[in-house]
């Protein structure tokens, strides 16, 4: 259950990051 929280912190912090290089 440890991966499970890697992703949904990870996750959204990834999605804006790449979200925000496409500037």
């Amino acid at each position: 259950a440890m991966i499970i929280v890697f992703v949904n912190v990870i996750g959204p912090i990834i999605y804006l990051t790449l979200g925000r290089e496409e500037d």
